[in-house]
């Protein structure tokens, strides 16, 4: 697998740990999943179709966005795959190649 390939595997990995969540949380909690759900489908769809810039190191924001809630962040599955598709996407897609 490429690079992309692999982030994009994190991406869906991401989007069945937020489905996991919802269960875990109240309804305001969900709406925002939901919401941060559609932001994960986007940087999925540019993985997917070649529009995600390279990292250069930087970050996506979505840990961060887990991170502000104490109570998402304590769903662990929701936070590890939160921090690898950041991590991953920070560290080896610097460069596509």
């Amino acid at each position: 697998m490429n690079k992309k390939e692999i982030l994009i595997s994190k991406f869906e990995q991401l989007e069945i740990a937020i489905d996991d969540a919802k269960s875990e949380v109240s309804d305001a909690e969900k709406l925002y999943l939901d919401n941060y759900k559609e932001r994960v489908i986007e940087l999925h769809k540019k993985a997917n179709n070649g529009n995600l810039p390279a990292s250069n190191g930087g970050l996506l924001g979505i840990l961060r966005a887990v991170s502000e809630y104490d109570s998402l962040s304590s769903i662990k599955s929701l936070y590890v795959a939160a921090s690898q598709a950041e991590r991953y996407y920070s560290i080896e897609c610097k460069s596509w190649n």
